[in-house]
């Protein structure tokens, strides 16, 4: 017999405020069906709820796209995706959205319980975006390069044009990124078809502390650009474009 709709809905409630005792009610009432725990598995996970995942698992709910999609949520935890693990997740697993679950787990245990198990590092989805570039990119806060570490610990490729993705205009912590990835050896002279070197791209994003942080490393003040953006210029001409002139004197001061 399905549950009734005030059942179910309570019990819904309960997967996605956290309150186990009343979900081992509902799944002890034998009214729940595969689908119900199904559903709240996705939302157990998504809230990061680790005990009630662990009872749904137990009671018969299943991996599925559903259900991995609700990983990546705001809230992470990595006894979840261990339980995921141990009820036949692929650490290799894809999202709804053709992009591998890696990519999306900001969460640096997370990324570890998965990377443990097998999970590429490098595996990228249709838009050809590896994990360690979303995490360069998508790093918000703080002064931690840890997620970033955990990836090139598990064979991410530490490769020259990772200062391209680091020196974007709308990457928060580009300097962090860029001073990690200079410490770590990266040339800081290697060219994209874009935007010729580098310091061209940091002269493009306005942002003289990673011109610095470039030239500090031993980039060329005088090479001449290569790529479609400032093609023909060195980064002299290129800081001509920038708009603010504090910031452009700035960046002129520091070549």
């Amino acid at each position: 017999m399905e549950p009734d709709n005030a059942f179910l809905d309570a019990f819904l409630n309960a997967c996605c405020y956290g309150e186990l005792s009343k979900v081992q009610e509902a799944i002890a009432s034998g009214q729940l069906t595969i689908e119900n725990l199904d559903e709240g598995l996705v939302l157990s996970t998504d809230s990061a709820h680790q005990d009630i995942v662990a009872a749904l698992f137990n009671a018969g709910a299943r991996v599925s796209t559903d259900t991995v999609d609700a990983l990546p949520g705001d809230l992470q935890h990595p006894n979840v995706v261990h339980h995921f693990l141990n009820n036949g997740l692929d650490p290799n697993a894809i999202l709804s959205n053709g992009e591998p679950l890696i990519a999306f787990l900001n969460n640096t245990a997370c990324a570890r319980e998965l990377l443990s198990q097998g999970a590429d590092p490098n595996r990228c989805g249709p838009r050809g975006i590896s994990p360690l570039v979303r995490t360069i990119v998508g790093t918000c806060k703080g002064e931690d390069t840890s997620h970033v570490e955990v990836l090139l610990a598990y064979g991410a490729k530490l490769e020259s044009d990772l200062l391209f993705a680091a020196g974007g205009p709308r990457v928060a912590q580009g300097e962090l990124m860029t001073r990690f990835l200079l410490a770590s050896g990266l040339n800081p002279n290697t060219t994209h078809a874009k935007w010729g070197t580098p310091l061209h791209l940091a002269i493009y994003s306005a942002k003289p502390n990673i011109v610095k942080l470039l030239l500090d490393a031993g980039a060329d003040p005088t090479a001449v650009s290569v790529g479609t953006q400032f093609p023909g210029k060195n980064p002299s001409q290129a800081a001509e474009t920038v708009r603010h002139p504090e910031t452009r004197q700035t960046i002129f001061v520091l070549q």
